[in-house]
């Protein structure tokens, strides 16, 4: 397969300043979050490279090359290739319980060092996701209508298992809301959905009681009445909600958020990015931040309508659906919206295996459209 390097200049560059503008943002305020770590005590360093962005500057560099290899291999390559990069990111998750690394809570266990680099590989799962779901609907697999929920769900459903044991009740939502979208561009009626929804209601008590881990509950608690432990696992979302009332319309002003760099709020360089955002560049920065995201995702369901070959549609669609609950996500939590789940702002939070897979996604949308008229 020869890779023709000229086609690079022929990429969507609407895309790709987009990216390249939500990235810098993540840089910007990742430097806000910057601490100094000295004789085995944090403190806090209003403004600092280490260790946050120095990290994702280098884990940006990876990401930006996986980006352009991607786009440059055509779409065809990546149809046939669905299924078995699903099944080797389904191998990498299932190998999380056999040698994975445990979160610093103690809480998770989502991680694995390979070679010394350390993944998330149910990051990268949500992108196998992506082709494997793109590769069914678009084949004639898919014209058995009686039971064109079955496989889609099934490829779900196995990963989803052990998303669960992780526990990674973020990614698990991220991975159903994806199905869904699927289902439901694939025309189904809407008694199927509803009845679907029944099943799902008669199922909340017995997901409550054995699906969850007592601090998941918690979290839920906690997201309807945030007062139920303001010492615990209440304290993210008060603290989140004072650091955003700080905020107001114009912002305290970069590296002033009190909040934040006075050690209130937690996680201010992944789950609590967008408060950070808030707090610093008030709620026109807020806006300025869902701006750009709301259009580099409305660019790519436009795309997604315009393209006459099914797989390349229906990837495009998938990247957007993933980008959409993503950001609609992380910024709800912040918000208080939605119960603490932990999943990152998509390019802007620090995590490497997020801004790599996104990336990776992101040269999945490009080499659809560079290779939009080659036959399948």
């Amino acid at each position: 397969m020869i890779i023709p390097i000229h086609k690079i200049f022929k990429i969507n560059f609407k895309i790709f300043l987009l990216v390249i503008t939500l990235c810098v943002v993540g840089f910007v305020m990742l430097y806000s979050a910057g601490e100094t770590y000295c004789g085995g005590f944090c403190t806090t360093q209003v403004g600092s490279w280490t260790p946050y962005l120095n990290t994702q500057i280098g884990k940006f560099a990876i990401g930006f090359i996986a980006m352009f290899v991607v786009t440059l291999v055509p779409i065809t390559f990546w149809r046939i290739a669905s299924y078995p990069i699903y099944i080797i990111a389904l191998i990498l998750l299932v190998f999380v319980f056999v040698v994975g690394e445990v979160g610093k809570l103690g809480e998770a266990q989502r991680w694995i060092n390979i070679a010394g680099i350390i993944i998330q590989p149910a990051e990268f799962l949500r992108v196998a996701l992506v082709l494997a779901l793109a590769k069914y609907f678009s084949s004639d697999l898919f014209e058995n209508r009686s039971t064109v929920w079955l496989v889609p769900s099934l490829l779900v459903i196995i990963p989803l298992i052990f998303i669960l044991k992780q526990p990674d009740l973020g990614t698990a939502m991220l991975c159903s809301g994806l199905l869904v979208a699927f289902l439901f561009v694939s025309g189904l009626s809407s008694r199927f959905f509803v009845r679907t929804f029944a099943v799902l209601l008669v199922a909340v008590p017995f997901i409550w009681l054995f699906g969850l881990h007592q601090y998941q509950r918690d979290r839920i608690l906690v997201f309807f009445n945030p007062a139920f432990d303001t010492s615990g696992v209440g304290y993210h979302i008060i603290q989140s909600e004072i650091a955003i009332g700080n905020g107001g319309l114009n912002g305290m002003g970069f590296l002033q958020g009190t909040q934040a760099h006075l050690q209130f709020l937690p996680e201010i360089h992944t789950d609590f990015i967008f408060s950070l955002i808030l707090e610093e560049f008030g709620f026109i920065g807020g806006c300025i931040v869902i701006a750009l995201f709301a259009l580099l995702i409305t660019i790519l369901f436009k795309l997604s309508r315009q393209i006459n070959n099914p797989f390349s549609a229906l990837v495009i669609f998938g990247v957007a659906v993933n980008l959409f609950l993503s950001a609609f996500l992380n910024m709800g939590m912040a918000l208080g919206f939605f119960p603490v789940v932990g999943k990152p702002l998509p390019f802007i939070s620090f995590g490497g295996s997020s801004l790599i897979a996104t990336m990776i996604a992101i040269g999945l949308v490009q080499s659809a459209l560079l290779y939009r008229h080659k036959s399948m």
